[in-house]
């Protein structure tokens, strides 16, 4: 059976939010990656961890979060707030851009 092995180094620093730190490498089934791909689009995967926090997989991005949590609910929950957040933002810029009096 054919194992994959998760490094940080390999993984899209763009799709993270914050620098890595030292998460080891994590070998993990085949099976084990098969059932994370199907569970990630609905629920965080634990990807990795270190001494302070944990790397979940979640859509198609990674996001970490202190090791206090362990609930993939609860980092769902921490997920969609920060993505509503964000996209409240983006409307908001664009809102101000479209109403601004200042000429360039």
């Amino acid at each position: 059976m054919r194992k994959w092995i998760i490094r940080r180094e390999g993984m899209d620093a763009t799709a993270l939010h914050g620098p890595l730190g030292s998460f080891p490498d994590r070998e993990i089934t085949e099976d084990e990656y098969t059932d994370a791909v199907a569970i990630r689009k609905n629920l965080p995967v634990l990807l990795m961890a270190d001494h302070r926090r944990y790397l979940w997989w979640f859509c198609d991005r990674v996001y970490h979060y202190p090791n206090s949590e362990h609930d993939p609910e609860v980092i769902k929950g921490l997920i969609t707030q920060k993505m509503q957040r964000t996209e409240r933002r983006r409307q908001w810029a664009v809102e101000t851009a479209k109403h601004d009096d200042i000429k360039t």
